[in-house]
């Protein structure tokens, strides 16, 4: 359940990021490939926003904001520091 969480995790922000041009172009597909080759789910049957709520709740929620990692390529991460309902807009974008 948790290792699973994290790798939903992994291929849905990095999917955001990828549209985001944060992440580099492929770079999702890449995860999710040795997800899928490791037997972890890559997707969720539930938005980010229906998820906000719980994101409020996170440990990783200091003063009202999420630190969110994004990749800027396989293997180097950035922190961005943005409020739930920030990051779940980008779903949409």
């Amino acid at each position: 359940p948790h290792g699973e969480a994290v790798a939903i995790g992994m291929a849905v922000v990095n999917g955001i990021s990828e549209k985001a041009g944060i992440s580099p172009k492929g770079s999702t597909q890449r995860i999710i490939n040795v997800l899928i080759k490791n037997g972890l789910p890559v997707s969720m049957k539930t938005t980010l926003n229906e998820l906000a709520p719980i994101m409020k709740r996170d440990k990783k929620n200091f003063n009202g904001k999420l630190s969110v990692v994004f990749l800027k390529k396989i293997g180097e991460a950035s922190i961005h520091t943005m409020t739930a309902d920030e990051f779940s807009a980008m779903e949409v974008q």
